[in-house]
């Protein structure tokens, strides 16, 4: 019966890490996907800006800069909330200020 549980255990164990290397495996093709396509989309829509002689959308070094420095704040904002409020309600008022878009 000792060989019984410790065959099981390490089927749970190698089963576990099939599945946590599955779902890395896939975070990283949709991931990949992700900025593939949108490299392809920005190149492809810039040659058509290109062709109607429209301008192209410039940003500001001022913007540029506080890109970064916005993003981590909100990220710093989002982490106290998870952290100190309950994860149900913040959730809800994620999707509720994306619905209010």
């Amino acid at each position: 019966k000792q060989r019984t549980a410790m065959a099981e255990e390490e089927d749970a164990a190698s089963s576990w890490l099939l599945g946590e290397l599955g779902c890395a495996a896939v975070l990283v093709v949709v991931a990949t996907a992700t900025v593939t396509l949108g490299a392809h989309r920005s190149v492809s829509t810039q040659k058509l800006l290109d062709e109607s002689g429209e301008a192209t959308p410039e940003i500001d070094q001022r913007s540029a800069l506080l890109l970064p420095v916005m993003s981590s704040a909100m990220l710093l904002v989002l982490y106290f909330l998870f952290r100190f409020i309950q994860n149900f309600l913040v959730l809800y008022m994620v999707v509720a200020a994306f619905g209010a878009l």
